[in-house]
């Protein structure tokens, strides 16, 4: 099987990081070239959008502005890396008030300012913050923004507090996990984190959006996996520019004047073996992705 020029939902299992769940995804399918939206932690498992070749130039235009997790906090446990990766210790705590849980965990939307954790994938001097927190050195991360949708407490079994979360690009559900348990005045740190949606695309969604389905070995573990219509998932206007063709398929500058169209803002301009990603200004028109071929062209 060739996948060359496609789009994937693919089930990330715990215990392997994004990195090398792509490469053996990249052997077992066959392709030269692969990227994905958005890094899981090593011990979280769930949805990761697999690109191949030249879709993965299309990862910047899906949208993906609100990713859904759901995650345990263990009250009591310490951790370098806020996670079960790192522990230093568990402490036995007495059991916190179920409203009180309630309240702390369904309070937190909103924009907030925090640190992200020690280890994660931010560079610092071109290196991975995790990368320089294992070799046992100091990162001082910058304070980042992170914006909470929504936050449900789904349920309490001390010392275990289990929830959803709705979170911006960016978030650290880690983070969320430290907040949770430094407003209920104890530590704690995530056993288990589960990203259940990027965007619009989940396992619960993908079938409006879903070409075939299929599997493929990690770990002596059937991945599942399901192909994606990229037309369906980007969700830019179309525009109809047959006669342009030629200028969209060498690449020629292009203005205003000659699509006809008075809107601003991002388009695909789509022709029956190729499809563009253009951005129209007051006079300007700029290629933002150009020439990506339609692979069901001619089958």
């Amino acid at each position: 099987m060739s996948a060359e020029d496609r789009i994937f939902l693919a089930y990330k299992p715990p215990s392997v990081c994004s990195n090398a769940f792509l490469n053996r995804f990249k052997r077992v399918l066959r392709c030269t070239k692969a990227g994905f939206s958005g890094t899981l932690d090593p011990f979280a498992k769930g949805v990761l959008l697999i690109a191949t070749g030249s879709y993965t130039k299309l990862l910047p235009h899906l949208p993906l502005s609100q990713k859904r997790y759901v995650a345990t906090l263990w009250l009591g446990l310490q951790s370098e890396s806020l996670d079960i990766e790192n522990v230093r210790s568990v402490a036995v705590i007495p059991p916190q008030s179920g409203a009180f849980v309630r309240e702390v965990v369904e309070s937190l939307c909103g924009v907030h300012v925090y640190t992200p954790p020690r280890f994660c994938a931010k560079r610092i001097g071109g290196k991975r913050a995790y990368t320089l927190a294992r070799l046992g050195h100091d990162v001082a991360l910058a304070p980042s923004k992170m914006e909470i949708f929504n936050s449900t407490l789904l349920h309490y079994n001390h010392p275990f507090v289990n929830f959803s979360v709705s979170v911006s690009k960016g978030a650290y559900v880690r983070s969320i996990g430290e907040m949770i348990a430094q407003r209920l005045g104890v530590c704690g740190a995530l056993c288990s984190l589960e990203r259940v949606r990027e965007g619009f695309f989940g396992f619960d969604t993908c079938n409006a959006f879903a070409k075939q389905n299929s599997t493929f070995a990690c770990d002596s573990k059937q991945i599942r996996l399901v192909e994606l219509d990229m037309h369906k998932m980007l969700a830019y206007p179309v525009l109809c520019l047959p006669s342009l063709r030629e200028h969209f398929y060498q690449g020629k500058k292009l203005n205003k004047d000659m699509i006809k169209f008075k809107g601003n803002g991002r388009f695909i301009v789509n022709f029956e073996d190729f499809f563009s990603i253009i951005e129209t200004g007051e006079t300007d028109v700029k290629y933002l992705v150009n020439r990506i071929k339609n692979v069901d062209f001619g089958a």
